[in-house]
């Protein structure tokens, strides 16, 4: 998390349901400790693709995950905040860091990142906020790549000609797709102008 590198964990996480129905205790302490840690994904492979059970082992790796982020153990109530380090991309990191804490302290729904390179969306998610993270790229390959990333959504967004009509324009997309509704918060990060892949450069605090 600190170094803001995704971390999928992928070692025989529920080896027993390639056989067996019902998961070890020992196999499902190890998912749990896996999401309170907060691994970006989880990853069933024998179980799956040999597996005598492979929708059982699925919905079993679902509900534990399930039922973790929902208790108190959950990463987003339990990660300390932590210094910026000027890494050459000290303004992108302050924007990131800083529109966890906006969102939280005023209950924001989403964090929505304009994005080609993925790095503010993968820099936002290490910061483990409560509000869901929505990125939107017009980069396939990032897409794709984004989808392991915690807590993080994509969409495929060409972008328009300026940066407020953007905003105005992801906005719409997640609210028709009912991600989000009318007097919804959100914060959005963008660099500026729009249709340069800049630094991120750009917050702002809008309603739905």
């Amino acid at each position: 998390i600190k170094k803001a590198r995704p971390v999928i964990i992928a070692t025989q996480m529920l080896e027993s349901m390639t056989t067996n129905p019902i998961a070890t205790r020992a196999e499902v302490n190890d998912v749990a400790n896996s999401v309170i840690d907060g691994a970006d994904a989880l990853m069933l492979s024998g179980e799956t693709s040999l597996g005598k059970h492979p929708l059982k082992a699925v919905n079993t790796m679902r509900k534990i995950i399930r039922d973790i982020e929902a208790s108190d153990h959950n990463i987003s109530k339990n990660t300390e905040d932590r210094e910026l380090l000027d890494d050459g991309r000290f303004l992108t990191n302050a924007i990131c860091l800083n529109a966890t804490h906006i969102a939280k302290q005023t209950k924001a729904k989403a964090i929505i990142t304009i994005t080609y390179s993925g790095f503010n969306t993968t820099k936002v998610s290490s910061f483990r906020p409560h509000a869901f993270i929505h990125a939107f790229t017009n980069n396939h390959t990032i897409l794709n790549t984004l989808s392991l990333v915690w807590g993080v959504q994509g969409f495929y967004y060409e972008g328009a000609s300026t940066t407020s009509q953007t905003i105005k324009e992801t906005k719409e997309i997640l609210k028709k797709q009912r991600h989000l509704k009318k007097g919804d918060l959100v914060v959005n990060i963008a660099s500026m102008p729009a249709r340069e892949r800049g630094t991120t450069n750009m917050m702002k605090i809008s309603k739905v």
